[in-house]
């Protein structure tokens, strides 16, 4: 895939510019103006990059000369949609559908003339680029279009190559590093504070691992590379799934799995696709209760407790991994409110309000704040689910980042609590969090690693330096 990047030169160029929005701007006309001419375009841009107004850019542009075809834009939830509608309003002709819908796996089946497009539009477009997703990995196969335009944080590599194989042959990188080097986005840093396990914890992880990794290597004996896939993908019943090239259903991939494994003897006796699946079931389990340890590690919400009090009355979002996680750090925090999925809409327009008001300073979400939730003097977070993809990092991160021209001076700081590695009786344990997030850091700037909260926020915090080429750093 052909990569293009704002060069050193650009980047002075524009950080020299002492109006944010015109920096802004300077960089977006160059994405549309290649967006024009290689016609299909992936675009990872850092959070708060603006793809919205740069998507009207080349919507207006289009429109321009091609005053009737259908602009389509595919979103992966109804929040997004009601924005994406609300920033394209006035243009003619735009249709906004929600992933399911437009793939036909909502129960609703769209005519064809919906899916033959003058531009395609896909927001957050690592939903549609999984090699193994039967359904949502339809888009770019099911329609037609003139131009393309694929936005999201970041792209791994094999969400990349499964655009190249629908065509997609160029992509426009501006990662979080351009955005602070202009000045964008404040200066932040990334705190990893270690967080032990219990005693008992300890134990229980090492039980769930070991079983974990027994019936891996089962499925390793048939394939070494993908026996995680492959595990999950036995437990799949008669859904149709993909994998190593080859696409069935569940259940025949666990005949699959039996037959070679009895064929060449690798099991003491035959086994049956049931006893696959059996397995996988296991494995599944296993897997289960490891993660569920380290989610949920005790001292976890302890120590977010007591960065939340320490930090006071400032604006601070939290991100748990379980709504039993978020109703422990809440009931705990007078200054707290919870923000998930079993509350109703009206309930969560109040909490939001509260927290914009000042009334409850701390919100603390699960999941239901990881994308698409913007509020300008929010210089805190503190997350407590990791996981190993980088995107939801940066995801989470970007909360913080929305620039304010009324706070020239702010400055954000994600603290990530994980679970270290640890030594009982003797055997050091690797801990599965601290490979997560290794993982999901490769590549990111200002990362560092700590073992002692009051460190973290002590009574005089560090000053953060500002972005090399900002044009009024110090």
């Amino acid at each position: 895939m052909n990569v293009k990047s704002l060069s050193p030169e650009q980047i002075r160029e524009l950080a020299a510019i002492s109006d944010v929005n015109k920096r802004k701007d300077g960089y977006q006309k160059l994405v549309v103006d290649f967006a024009a001419r290689v016609r299909y375009l992936a675009v990872t841009m850092f959070t708060r990059g603006g793809k919205t107004v740069l998507t009207r850019r080349l919507v207006e542009r289009y429109r321009a000369v091609q005053p009737n075809r259908l602009i389509t834009v595919i979103v992966p939830t109804r929040k997004l949609k009601d924005d994406w509608e609300t920033e394209l309003a006035g243009i003619p002709n735009v249709e906004v559908w929600v992933i399911h819908t437009y793939v036909g796996t909502s129960g609703k089946i769209l005519s064809e003339e919906h899916y033959q497009s003058g531009v395609l539009i896909v927001d957050e477009a690592h939903w549609v680029t999984g090699e193994y997703s039967m359904y949502y990995s339809t888009v770019l196969s099911k329609s037609t279009y003139d131009f393309c335009l694929l936005l999201s944080a970041t792209l791994n590599e094999e969400q990349l190559t499964f655009l190249e194989k629908h065509g997609i042959q160029h992509r426009f990188d501006l990662p979080l590093k351009t955005g602070y080097l202009l000045g964008v986005v404040p200066p932040y840093e990334t705190i990893n504070l270690a967080v032990p396990l219990t005693p008992s914890e300890e134990i229980n992880y090492i039980k769930a691992q070991e079983e974990y990794n027994q019936h891996t290597k089962f499925f390793e004996q048939y394939s070494e590379r993908g026996a995680a896939y492959l595990a999950a993908t036995c437990m799949a019943g008669k859904r149709i799934t993909k994998f190593d090239d080859r696409t069935m259903s569940g259940n025949e991939w666990a005949d699959e799995v039996a037959n070679y494994l009895s064929l060449n003897e690798l099991v003491p006796d035959p086994i049956t696709g049931g006893q696959v699946i059996g397995v996988s079931f296991k494995w599944n389990a296993a897997m289960r209760s490891r993660n569920s340890v380290l989610y949920n590690a005790q001292r976890k919400s302890r120590f977010a407790r007591g960065l939340l009090n320490r930090l006071g009355h400032q604006r601070i979002l939290v991100f748990c991994s379980s709504i039993h996680q978020l109703e422990e750090i809440v009931k705990h925090d007078p200054l707290a409110q919870g923000y998930h999925s079993k509350l109703t809409k009206k309930q969560k327009k109040d909490a939001l309000d509260r927290f914009y008001g000042g009334q409850f300073p701390h919100l603390i979400s699960c999941k239901a704040l990881n994308e698409g939730f913007t509020v300008h003097d929010v210089q805190w977070g503190i997350n407590l689910s990791i996981s190993s993809q980088s995107r939801e990092l940066i995801q989470k991160i970007g909360r913080l980042l929305a620039y304010n021209p009324d706070q020239p001076d702010k400055q954000a700081r994600m603290i990530n609590l994980y679970v270290p590695d640890f030594t009982y009786k003797g055997v050091e344990y690797r801990s599965q969090e601290a490979v997560w997030l290794k993982k999901a850091q490769q590549g990111q700037m200002f990362v560092q690693y700590m073992t002692d909260p009051y460190l973290v926020v002590p009574d005089e915090y560090r000053v953060l330096k500002p972005p090399i080429l900002y044009p009024n750093a110090a």
